[in-house]
Formats: structure tokens, sequence, C-alpha cells
């Protein structure tokens, strides 16, 4: 160290700041050499002898730019091992480079940011100018079931759209393909409720059809009370004529009313061979159904006719009523008295025939009422007795996949189908959805044996046919495991050889061989 304390400069040698070694000029030394003072004591600024950096080995304390008053201009490079404390503004024109964290307590303005990963517990974004091209992993926007997401534009989902809770569409909804759904709000059923439609329009044509009838036929009948206040005459053709209307539509009637009669004839007969149909519920429970909804819609086409008979009977009330009102309303004079009484007479048979007519019609509803009733009691005694049926033991055969919980307890014997099994490209596959018994004939040559479909808790059986020497098989050893040296080999001579498997995991499944069984 260079001590100046022994030289004499006016008294000032205290404020002198020299090298730590001023012996020699710093271009001579090597390394980080020390500032000190006058009296030799480093004050925390080094400079690098080859390049002239000045390194500050404390803390650096900057007034307002970088700098103790004013701007400082550092030619070189500047360490800092300690803090740096800035109190003012900080500009820098060039790029920083951070090795460790960066804590800051404030905000952060930046025009444009690039970053790798962005760690944060809240992110709020104002607008966002470009498009995300994915976002990986799973993602949920919002956290409370009242938040609100808004989507501006085309929104495309590639693979399935699940909505949890109800949808709102303000706009059209357009579908390419269709809509499958059993229930509709408002609707029930859908399938139900179509038929119910069906049933309904179906009802409603007929219906709208016999209006049209009858508004023709009021039409015709005011044009005939039009035509009879012209004259006697006129009015006798035009009753003739709408007697003959009555007789046609009375006749239309009774014509329903015998088809009424066949098809309950050929339903009580029906009715007669589900009862025989009784003791084999599994052949009939199908025809059964079909014979309830067929009541169903004879028991509604039943109400429609007698709903139209009873429409039909208040019309002829009303138009023979306005008939017998016309016929007072004649005077005397119109024509004369023995005329008019003998076709007043003529008219009251005419009623009277009429009268007639309907009360057999009213009867034979009253009978078809009562054979209806016979046929619902009928219904419900079959019901009862397949009730009974559903609770008894028997042979039931059943198609799809079943499930059995709890224990299953089987006293006769349980057998399944045999597969047989097909090579091709030299490869005999057992797929174990289809059985658990499989056989296959082992041709000359190599053959790849594998498995697939492998559930847990199967026993399978595989019967292999040699038909002599030169059979090998080549096991996939992924799927069929066989125990250490226990590996199967085929026979060499005309025989069968089993092989038997037990799976206890979806993976593979465990074998054991037996071979030379005479064929």
């Amino acid at each position: 160290m260079s001590n100046l304390s022994n030289l004499m400069i006016s008294g000032s040698y205290l404020g002198l700041i020299n090298l730590q070694d001023s012996t020699q000029n710093l271009a001579s030394q090597s390394g980080y050499v020390e500032l000190q003072d006058g009296l030799g004591d480093n004050i925390g600024i080094s400079i690098d002898a080859s390049n002239n950096n000045v390194r500050v080995n404390n803390t650096l304390d900057v007034g307002l730019t970088l700098g103790v008053t004013g701007s400082s201009h550092f030619r070189n490079n500047v360490d800092i091992d300690g803090d740096l404390d800035v109190s003012g503004s900080f500009v820098h024109s060039g790029s920083i480079d951070v090795v460790g964290d960066v804590t800051i307590e404030g905000d952060i303005t930046a025009h444009t940011g690039s970053f790798d990963t962005i760690n944060t517990r809240v992110l709020n974004v104002t607008i966002e100018t470009a498009s995300v091209i994915f976002s990986s992993g799973s993602n949920v926007l919002g956290d409370e079931i009242t938040d609100r997401q808004d989507l501006i534009g085309q929104v495309v989902v590639s693979g399935s759209l699940g909505v949890e809770g109800n949808s709102a569409f303000t706009g059209s909804l357009t579908v390419s393909n269709e809509i499958s759904s059993s229930t509709v709000n408002g609707i029930g059923n859908v399938t139900a409720y179509s038929s119910s439609v069906d049933d309904r329009l179906t009802q409603l044509e007929v219906s709208s059809g016999s209006q049209d009838s009858q508004l023709s036929n009021l039409e015709n009948f005011t044009a005939s009370q039009e035509n009879i206040n012209s004259g006697y005459n006129t009015f006798t053709s035009s009753y003739y004529t709408d007697s003959a209307s009555f007789d046609n539509r009375i006749d239309q009637l009774e014509a329903d009313t015998g088809s009424q009669d066949s098809r309950l004839d050929s339903l009580e007969a029906f009715t007669g061979s589900q009862e025989t149909l009784n003791g084999f519920y599994n052949q009939h429970t199908s025809s059964l159904n079909a014979f309830s909804a067929s009541q169903l819609n004879i028991n509604s086409g039943y109400n429609s006719f007698t709903q139209s008979t009873d429409t039909e009977q208040t019309q002829q009330n009303n138009r023979l009523t306005s008939l017998e009102g016309f016929t007072a309303s004649l005077q005397t004079d119109f024509v004369s008295t023995g005329s008019f009484n003998a076709y007043t007479a003529s008219v009251e048979a005419e009623q009277l025939v009429q009268d007639g007519r309907l009360n057999n019609l009213e009867l034979e509803t009253s009978s078809i009422d009562t054979r209806f009733n016979t046929i619902e009691a009928e219904t419900a005694s079959l019901q009862t007795e397949i009730d009974g049926l559903s609770n008894k033991t028997g042979s039931y055969a059943t198609t799809g996949s079943n499930t059995f919980d709890g224990t299953q307890t089987i006293s006769g014997s349980v057998y399944g189908d045999v597969t047989n099994i097909t090579i091709a490209s030299n490869t005999a596959s057992m797929d174990l959805s289809t059985g658990n018994f499989f056989t296959v004939a082992l041709p000359a040559g190599t053959t790849h044996l594998t498995a697939t479909n492998i559930q847990p808790g199967q026993t399978t059986s595989l019967r292999l046919g040699i038909g002599g020497g030169g059979r090998n098989i080549e096991i996939d050893t992924s799927t069929i495991k066989f125990a250490s040296g226990q590996d199967y080999e085929p026979s060499v001579s005309q025989s069968y050889d089993l092989v038997s498997f037990i799976s206890f995991d979806s993976n593979s499944i465990l074998a054991v061989s037996q071979t030379t069984f005479d064929q």
C-alpha cells in the first residue's frame, strides 16, 4: 500500500485519492486496483487495469439520474455487487438482462412485451389484439355461477359440447343434422306426442270432413228455405229432397254402426285369443302391448264417433225445430186446409220414422258402450294375469348384454357358443368379447396366436386341431402369458391340443396347455 502521510504537500495530503500501489502506473498493474485516500484506506471503488472498467464495491447512492449530482457518463461497464437505490427516474436506452429475480412494488408500463412463461395470480386484460393459437390443458373461465363470458363473432367447437344447465338462444338455431331427445319441454315424450298428434289430426280431418258436409247440407237447406218462400210446390220438392238427404246420412250412420259392430266382433275374438295366450307370457307380451295400443286407438275412435253422433243428432234436432217453426209460420190460406193437413201429417210421419231410426241408433250406441265396458273389464283381468305371470319362474330369452348384481345360483347347466377362428395373414385372433369357447385348425407352417378385447374375470378355452407334423405356433406374449418353462408346443401327431386361459385384468390372459387328445 502506498501511504502519502510522510509527503508534505501544503498540509492537504488527506484529500488526495491515489491507487492502491502508486509506485507504478495503472497500465503496468493487473486486475482490479483499489482507490485509496491519502492515509491508505480503501474508498470502495476499484479500477480494472486492463480495460479501465470501474467497480463499486459498496452501495452506490444515485441522486437524480445515474450519477452523484446531475448526469454522469460511464464509458465502460459498471459492476455493482451491492444494492442500487434509485430515488428518481431511471432511463435506459439499451437492453437490460436480469439473471436473477425482479421484484417490483408498483406498476409496469410496456408498449410491447415478449415472455416465454408468465406466472401470475391475477391477469386483467383490457384488449387482446392478437389471436391465441391454442391454450393447452383444461381451462376454466369464471369462478362463480353468476359470471358472464361474452364471445363476439363465430365460435367453432370441434369436439363435443356439453352444457350443464339451461340454454337460451335469442336468435335462430340452425342444426345441420338430427336432434336426438326423448322428451321436449312442454311436449313430453316426443314419440308418444307425435303419435297423439297424428291421431288427433286424423280425427280432426274426419271431423272437418263431417263439418264440411254439414255446412254444405246447411247451405242447401238455407237455399231450399228461400225457394220454399216462393211457393208451396217448391217447398214440398225441397223438403222431400232434404228428407232424402236425411235418409242417406242416416243410412251412412247405420252402415258405420255396422262397421263398428264388425270391428267389435273382431276385437272380442281377439280378446278371446288373448285369454288362451295367457299361459305363454314370453310369446304374447308383444301382442298384448299392441292390443293395448289398439284398444286406446279404438276407444279414441269410439269417443270421436259418439261425439260426432251427438253433434249430428243436435244438428238434426235444430233443423227439425227450424222446419217446425217454418211450418208453424205458414199462413193457413197459403194452401188448402186439406192439403196442408195432409202435408203436415206426412211430415210428422217422416219425423216419426226418423225418430225411430235415431232411437235404434241410440240403442245400438248403448249396446256398443256395454260391449266396450266388457272389453275394458276383460283387459283389466288380462293385466292382472300378466302381473301374476311376471312373478313366476320359467324360461326367459334376452338379447343384448345383461348385468347381474349379487350372488347368482344356477341349478342347471350353463353353456356358451363355440366360435371357430378363421386364420387370416397367418394369425389366429381370439376376440374374447364374442364368447368363451374357441376352436382352430392349425395349418402347416407357423401361426401367430393373439387375444383381443380382454376383460377381467374371464375363463376361456381353445381347442387346436393338429393335422400332423410341421405345425408351429408363435405366441403373442404381450396378450398371452404361459408360466416360465411351460410354453406351449403343438403336438406332432394328428390330435387335439387344449389351451385354457384366465384373466385378472384387461391387459393379458394367463395360459396353461395340455396336448395330444385323440381326435
